[in-house]
């Protein structure tokens, strides 16, 4: 018998294979074509690039002030300085013999190429370790897709340690509950950054608080960014080996302060 002349042909491609006629009776819903794997990924390639500057290959950075910008609720809970967003970037780390592994190790960490979920970059004063920790927060805080879009905290060790003291210091009647908020917030927030770990004074509760905060981190494998001297004699036995567990990254040579000294003395 012939084709009823009532049925709609139309065509469908089955997943970028070959095309294929299919009929269905009229009235009848026409099932939806299956996605262009191929238009789909060009898409998400654009809105990654859109309000991005590439500063190396395959790194990007967001342009600040561009088309991705932070929700005033997040950069609060951050405790990240402000003034750093245009100072402390990638684009703007001065990469050098003896500090070009940390950078590399610093891109590798934000791009979630690292094999670990801890960096520590060690080195002296001056040497542009907070530069690349304050890099790695604001890439992180300047996201906005859902999948990596979270929470994050930057506070220097001493400052951190404080501010958990000073909630286990309140009256019991204004105390949330027995765990400390900010306890636990540093404990689960998205991204962590521990400035100078180990430039704290070693007391018996401070050891304790940090041994809990890298525990429970290491534990959850939640991604932890710290930045240390060459000395950790201040730091518990098993922070150090965590921290030795993940990626360190050392950086060498003349801090910018000196140079910035050198050079002004010259002029």
């Amino acid at each position: 018998m012939g084709t009823d002349l009532g049925d709609i042909e139309y065509q469908e491609h089955n997943h970028g294979c070959e095309e294929r006629k299919t009929r269905v009776r009229p009235g009848s819903k026409i099932p939806r074509s299956p996605p262009n794997r191929r238009r789909i990924k060009e898409k998400l390639e654009r809105r990654m690039t859109m309000g991005w500057k590439q500063i190396a290959p395959g790194v990007y950075q967001v342009v600040p002030g561009d088309l991705y910008d932070i929700e005033p609720g997040r950069l609060r809970l951050s405790n990240i300085p402000p003034d750093t967003r245009y100072t402390h970037r990638f684009s703007s780390f001065k990469v050098e013999l003896g500090t070009r592994d940390a950078y590399n190790a610093a891109a590798a960490f934000w791009l979630n190429e690292s094999p670990h979920f801890f960096l520590t970059l060690v080195g002296e004063p001056g040497l542009g370790k907070t530069h690349l920790a304050l890099a790695i927060a604001w890439n992180w805080l300047e996201i906005r897709w859902p999948a990596l879009q979270g929470t994050m905290g930057y506070y220097q060790v001493s400052n951190l340690l404080e501010r958990i003291r000073a909630e286990y210091d309140k009256p019991r009647w204004q105390q949330n509950g027995e765990e400390s908020i900010m306890l636990n917030f540093v404990q689960k927030c998205g991204l962590l950054v521990i400035d100078d770990i180990g430039a704290h004074n070693p007391t018996a509760w401070a050891q304790e608080k940090l041994d809990m905060i890298v525990d429970a981190r290491y534990i959850a494998r939640r991604p932890t960014v710290f930045t240390t001297n060459l000395a950790q004699e201040n730091l518990p036995d098993r922070v150090v080996d965590r921290l030795h567990e993940g990626v360190v990254a050392v950086l060498e040579g003349e801090s910018y302060r000196k140079q910035k000294k050198a050079l002004a003395l010259t002029e």
